[in-house]
């Protein structure tokens, strides 16, 4: 099965005159695999007035920093504007711990960045949006990239006799 969202109906009708029971199913497969580049590109995708992508990745082990990328192609033309959504659902935590919601403008030609933290091994979803009311449209690729520190496994050298050893905050 292919990366993504997929659906399908489970009916039952002991007569054939239409279901008495019906049952939705719905798979949810994420992409695991983001190579050596930790890196998820999805586009060039045509995007006209509320046109909705929806991806799926696992973040890997050791990252704790999402960068997403949206850039529109050189040919289209105005200014449309967009909503990117990020969220995963983490056990005992609540939705807004773990949710990232913005709109901004994107005209022909531009690149619209934002980061946010993430949760390793927890499946997230990033949906790109063209807003209903921007009308016209463009091709639009959403690059997703992860990178971070596992503060676990961090070893502090302090073995010259002028080493300090500084704390970084973010």
């Amino acid at each position: 099965m292919a990366p993504g969202l997929h659906t399908a109906e489970l009916s039952a009708s002991p007569s054939g005159d239409g279901p008495v029971v019906s049952l939705p199913i719905t798979v949810i497969r994420p992409v695991t695999d983001l190579g050596r580049n930790l890196r998820l590109e999805h586009g060039p995708k045509p995007f006209v007035s509320g046109h909705l992508e929806r991806i799926f990745v696992t973040p890997p082990a050791n990252t704790t920093w999402m960068k997403m990328t949206v850039t529109a192609a050189p040919e289209g033309f105005g200014s449309h504007n967009f909503v990117l959504h990020a969220v995963q659902l983490v056990p005992q935590c609540s939705y807004d711990d773990h949710n990232f919601q913005r709109h901004f403008p994107l005209a022909a030609g531009d690149t619209w960045t934002a980061d946010t933290p993430v949760v390793p091994l927890h499946t997230l979803e990033v949906c790109l949006g063209q807003m209903w009311n921007s009308l016209g449209g463009n091709d639009v690729t959403l690059t997703v990239e992860f990178h971070g520190v596992d503060a676990d496994n961090v070893v502090l050298s302090a073995l010259a006799p002028t080493a300090r050893v500084v704390r970084v905050a973010s």
